[in-house]
């Protein structure tokens, strides 16, 4: 079961990766600036808010992979003769 629960966290772990690195992928637009005032910041919000949920995705991915391996952890020590 220890080995279960530590492959899933394995997969959490590269899926949390994955996830971040399609956060730093995403495009944040230029806005221009002038005497008039500022261009919309409509395209700069969207981008913000798909890093957002991609950023927040990721970081529960590595909760639960932390998870997973600190239950693996203690039912190999609670397992293990000693």
């Amino acid at each position: 079961m220890a080995n279960y629960l530590s492959g899933a966290s394995v997969l959490f772990a590269f899926a949390a990766a994955v996830l971040w690195g399609l956060s730093a992928l995403v495009g944040i637009p230029i806005i221009e600036s002038g005497f008039v005032g500022v261009s919309s910041v409509e395209p700069l919000r969207r981008a913000l808010i798909k890093i957002g949920k991609l950023n927040a995705a990721a970081a529960g991915s590595a909760f639960f992979s932390a998870l997973l391996q600190a239950a693996a952890l203690y039912m190999s020590i609670r397992i293990a003769p000693s």
